[in-house]
């Protein structure tokens, strides 16, 4: 029997969940991100276009194509944003910080890592979570405009690329767990996903095995 099921469209796109990460992570530990600035969230996107960088390695044995050995090595991220938080490009960059609201910066500049979530929406107003727990951003250029009649709003295109986690939880937690993370999608329109697992944690504190993901999970208040 065939049977023709409609999904619901995306549509939208919200708000910029913004981390600092202040310890990269190793193969045995884990990344430590900043919890005392915490993860600072932005109104400010327009759109976020993605592609990943696959390189193919295929494997030729006896005149035919036997495997590919390829491997995805990045995510590549054109966020277009009015603004990111107050001060995070300079710090993401490796912008040096002469005093409060001033930078200097130089030509071989030390980039940080951050965490970087947002939510798709859909035409019902359903999200689907992407998170993508290790990312750099490139040098961002200025690009202004004169001022006209219209007053139109100048939008940045910031080049953020998500890197693979080396951590491995996989070799000392769980077999069914993943190693060598890019980035992750939690789908909140499905029932059985948005009834168990809370939506603000998904964006706020983020996730990258199942660890991370069991934090995640919607929090029950005892009965009485």
């Amino acid at each position: 029997m065939v049977q023709t099921v409609k999904q619901t469209l995306m549509t939208g796109l919200g708000d910029g969940y913004f981390q600092r990460m202040i310890t990269e992570e190793t193969e045995t530990v884990a990344p430590i991100y900043d919890d005392e600035i915490g993860t600072e969230v932005v109104p400010s996107l327009q759109s976020a276009e993605t592609e990943m960088t696959y390189e193919s390695s295929p494997l030729f044995l006896s005149n035919k194509k036997h495997s590919d050995l390829g491997k995805i090595s990045d995510l590549k991220i054109t966020l277009n944003a009015a603004y990111l938080p107050d001060g995070f490009a300079e710090w993401a960059t490796g912008a040096v910080k002469l005093a409060e609201g001033i930078y200097g910066y130089n030509s071989n500049p030390i980039r940080k890592f951050f965490r970087f979530a947002f939510p798709m929406t859909d035409e019902n107003g359903r999200e689907v979570v992407i998170n993508v727990p290790k990312c750099q951003l490139e040098p961002v250029g200025l690009n202004p405009q004169s001022e006209t009649d219209s007053k139109e709003a100048q939008i940045t295109a910031y080049n953020v690329v998500g890197n693979a986690l080396v951590y491995q939880p996989a070799v000392s937690e769980s077999e069914d767990d993943i190693n060598n993370a890019i980035y992750f999608k939690a789908d909140l329109r499905k029932a059985a996903v948005s009834a168990i697992y809370d939506r603000n944690k998904l964006l706020e504190v983020g996730f990258y095995d199942k660890l991370t993901l069991e934090a995640c999970r919607i929090s029950t208040v005892p009965a009485g």
